[in-house]
């Protein structure tokens, strides 16, 4: 129910139009025999553009069991309005939220402005400057100020093979020891007019690690669905 409602609030971002263009994913594995583990992982991304107006937002979720024990409930989103201010360059305000209590976050959460260049139809490139709030599972929290540079690419191998790239970094103004990078890598395969197969690697790092996390990095590789909208 927590995660619903998270979900709907970033949904307010958007005006009562259309939701334009998007996407939806879901990928979920299973295994037995001598270990038993689950994975479900679901994303989604909606993009709107009115006049000089551009709304956008992505989202996924990440949950994994090991022989019964929960291993990993991740969830993050992503939501931004922008307006074109010149050609291919737009002023914008950004906010994200961030749960994975697996690496030390019962929360993290952060709004900002930012300026986004849209270098070609392939790359889009963007800065912003978040006031951040983190609330750690130990039970402390924090709150400063972060710098995060993001890009993404997009190319069309093949007739039926689609590469996709996303990275970003995320640095704190407080303690520039205090970063975090992240990389998503996907390649689909288009059949039907609107579904597609999905292979994805997504590479999470963290640089300081709060009390009650233990590694720096998460390694995700995921099979799926999508179907395009």
């Amino acid at each position: 129910m927590k995660k619903t409602i998270l979900f709907l609030c970033l949904f307010t971002l958007f005006p009562k139009v259309s939701l334009g263009s998007g996407e939806f994913t879901l990928s979920f594995t299973q295994t037995s025999g001598n270990s038993g583990t689950n994975t479900l992982a679901v994303s989604y991304q909606l993009n709107r553009e009115l006049s000089r107006w551009k709304f956008s937002s992505r989202g996924d979720y990440l949950y994994k069991e090991d022989d019964g024990e929960e291993t990993s409930n991740k969830l993050n989103l992503e939501g931004t309005v922008g307006r074109k201010f010149k050609d291919k360059f737009f002023l914008e305000f950004y906010g994200f939220i961030f749960r994975d209590p697996f690496s030390g976050y019962d929360f993290r959460g952060g709004l900002g402005p930012g300026l986004s260049w849209r270098i070609s139809e392939n790359l889009t490139v963007s800065g912003s400057f978040t006031y951040t709030y983190n609330n750690y599972s130990a039970g402390e929290s924090s709150t400063y100020s972060q710098a995060e540079l993001k890009g993404n690419y997009f190319k069309k191998l093949t007739s039926s093979l689609l590469f996709e790239q996303s990275l970003s970094y995320q640095v704190s103004f407080k303690d520039k020891d205090d970063y975090f990078l992240h990389s998503r890598t996907t390649f689909k395969v288009p059949f039907g007019s609107n579904l597609s197969l999905n292979l994805s690697y997504r590479v999470d790092y963290q640089n300081l690690l709060p009390d009650d996390a233990e590694y720096h990095t998460d390694r995700t590789f995921l099979l799926g669905v999508s179907y395009s909208f």
